[in-house]
């Protein structure tokens, strides 16, 4: 059953991530993959016969909550499997463990970028242990694909930190800054990668889009050579206007990808009237908007809408009372 757990939960955690408009990632991937680790864990403690109960103060007897063994949680399964060894596996799990204990209870997409590198790790490490240990027929990676992209490029957060958001990412630094160098810069704490494009128009059926080459210190040489081509990348700024802004028919499509499939332009018009989200059509003022939900386009001449304003939209979707409102909206 342990095992079963483990997979099952890194499988959601991974989903939970790689799912679109959502806002909770990193909270909820922490607190799926915090579930994983414990149940990996577990599986191994049963099988080396070793029982991850509390035991009660100066007694052999195991200690009870509503009538259920008290298991080890997450910070008793790392002090008991790694004992005195300090590695990146360890510190990566440590991350993860304190990360969850932060945001579990709290939405922060405004973190997602900053501890991406550890997430990752995260899910190879136990990848790595669950086969090393268990065999290739438990390995998650026959359920997995490489997440589709929508740009060349990997965002940088969209949102500006709240106060809660800065205090988390405050610790992520202090948390990196304690670290060995060795530790802090291994792939197993903060996995790192450059997406270099493949060249070449004969695909053969061996030819795969993607493929990972993990740093090897014992093959220099080959490793050299990828320093070489990590060289030639020339980070490049251009100015993008409206970035994370979106036109009212992306709007609505974006809204049927939530699930929304009967929402139309029309329903979008009444919902930024019944908010007073925008001026209408012909106003004095057309760049009087809520900032927040919309912003004017005064070279377009047009709106374009934030994706808070689309997370307006999908709560107030799921509420039945709101979407009478709105669609009572003249």
């Amino acid at each position: 059953m342990s095992l079963e757990k483990a997979r099952e939960s890194a499988l959601l955690a991974i989903e939970v991530y790689n799912k679109p408009a959502v806002t909770f990632r990193t909270g909820g991937f922490v607190t799926l993959m915090a579930i994983a680790w414990t149940s990996l864990f577990h599986a191994l403690f049963f099988r080396a016969e070793t029982k991850p109960y509390y035991r009660k103060d100066g007694s052999t007897r195991f200690v009870r909550v509503d009538g259920d063994y008290k298991h080890w949680e997450l910070g008793e399964c790392i002090t008991q499997h790694y004992g005195g060894i300090t590695c990146a596996e360890r510190a990566n799990l440590e991350l993860i463990r304190q990360l969850r204990n932060k945001v579990e209870h709290r939405a922060m997409p405004e973190i997602d970028a900053a501890v991406f590198g550890e997430c990752q790790a995260c899910v190879l490490n136990l990848e790595e242990l669950l086969v090393r240990e268990f065999g290739e027929k438990y390995s998650l990676n026959s359920y997995l694909t490489f997440p589709l992209r929508i740009s060349r490029n990997v965002p940088a957060p969209a949102l500006r930190p709240t106060a809660e958001g800065k205090r988390v990412l405050e610790f992520v630094e202090q948390f990196r800054a304690a670290l060995s160098t060795d530790i802090a810069t291994d792939q197993r704490y903060c996995f790192q990668v450059y997406l270099v494009p493949r060249l070449g128009n004969h695909p053969t059926a061996d030819t795969v889009a993607v493929e990972f080459v993990h740093y090897d210190p014992s093959r220099p040489a080959e490793m050299a050579q990828y320093e070489k081509v990590t060289a030639l990348i020339k980070e490049r700024q251009v100015l993008v206007v409206n970035l994370g802004h979106h036109k009212a028919s992306e709007v609505k499509r974006l809204m049927i990808e939530m699930g929304h499939i009967d929402f139309t332009q029309n329903q979008h018009t009444r919902a930024w009237k019944h908010y007073g989200v925008r001026p209408g059509k012909g106003s004095a003022d057309p760049a009087k908007c809520v900032a927040e939900y919309c912003v004017y386009d005064a070279v377009h001449q047009d709106y374009v809408y934030t994706d808070e304003w689309l997370r307006r939209l999908d709560a107030a979707w799921r509420n039945p009372k709101e979407r009478e409102a709105i669609a009572a909206t003249k």
